[in-house]
């Protein structure tokens, strides 16, 4: 079985293997400022030689308008270069493929046009394989990994702020702020 999620977002995911269970579920929102959506979310699950694989990518477009161009792209260069079968030793270059290859397609269309000038998307991809999870993050969304009911964040965003956190601390302190930012959890 393959399940593919598109963009937009919404439905739930629950997968167990190895010993570990994945949840997800997924929706993106405009919120109370913007007039367009410059977030997207798209995740798969596929079970490969009794194992599962899972896929979670999250994308915060910024540049106005094109934003929403610009993290649509980035996902969908993500899933461009996460489909097919991954093996524990080609995880990591995979996820660091998707990173590049979504980093090249936003800036080329950035280039395109004088309406998307300036516009960008920061990234985190998550993947799951047996029982490992392998992270990708570019930007300010953050990776989070929820365990026993307690939430640790394992990446920092690359942001002049980053600097003050650190990963794998929990965070009581800048949980209100974050969330009004994207996050993958």
């Amino acid at each position: 079985d393959i399940v593919d999620r598109p963009q937009a977002g919404g439905g739930l995911l629950d997968s167990q293997s190895a010993g570990l269970a994945v949840q997800v579920s997924g929706a993106t929102d405009r919120g109370q400022v913007r007039d367009n959506n410059g977030d997207s979310v798209w995740w798969r699950h596929e079970a490969c030689d009794g194992s599962d694989v899972v896929v979670l990518a999250v994308a915060d477009g910024m540049g106005g308008p094109a934003g929403e161009i610009a993290s649509r792209a980035a996902i969908n260069e993500c899933r461009r270069s996460l489909i097919g079968e991954i093996s524990p030793r080609e995880a990591p270059r995979r996820l660091s493929d998707a990173v590049r290859a979504a980093n090249a397609r936003v800036h080329n269309l950035a280039q395109t046009s004088e309406e998307y000038a300036g516009m960008g998307a920061s990234l985190a991809i998550a993947l799951v394989l047996a029982d490992r999870l392998y992270v990708a993050q570019a930007g300010d969304s953050r990776c989070y990994l929820v365990r026993s009911g307690a939430c640790t964040r394992i990446t920092a965003g690359q942001t002049p702020a980053a600097g003050e956190e650190t990963a794998g601390q929990p965070d009581a302190a800048d949980t209100a702020q974050e969330a009004a930012g994207t996050v993958a959890y």
